[in-house]
């Protein structure tokens, strides 16, 4: 999907295989599985209090949002309209497509894990809103 046409309506869910047994729960994620693209970068964020992450979109760069521990919640946009969705569990990843601002609101105690079909790259990072804007009106 081309970045610039993205839009929240184009976020979705996607299952987990999970294993539960009496003590615990084995949660798996592979690409070309539960993502649609391999992946090429995992990162974690963790809280030890209320905290604010993200405030970016990517030109080109997809993400999938996995909650590990506590509640966060996500705050999407497409420059039109926004989406705003707690996660809470482990059994259900959310896929963002580039083009989409995303803003992280990590509660308390939370750990999100973070999938990305490409490694990081400085110059695919639109940190500011007007930019994004622009871009987005860039077809």
């Amino acid at each position: 999907m081309d970045s610039i046409k993205s839009r929240v309506a184009d976020v979705f869910d996607i299952a987990t295989d999970q294993f539960i047994d009496n003590s615990a729960i084995l949660t798996v994620v592979e690409s070309r599985k539960q993502l649609p693209w391999d992946i090429e970068r995992v990162f974690f964020l963790q809280s030890s209090t209320d905290a604010i992450r993200g405030k970016h979109a990517h030109k080109s760069c997809n993400q999938a949002f996995l909650n590990l521990h506590g509640s966060s919640v996500l705050t999407l946009k497409d420059g039109k309209e926004q989406l705003v969705v707690e996660l809470e569990s482990s059994n259900t990843i959310k896929l963002v497509p580039a083009g989409i601002w995303v803003e992280v609101d990590l509660r308390n105690g939370s750990c999100l894990a973070v999938f990305t079909d490409q490694t990081y790259e400085e110059n695919d990072y639109i940190r500011d809103w007007n930019e994004f804007l622009e871009f987005k009106a860039s077809n």
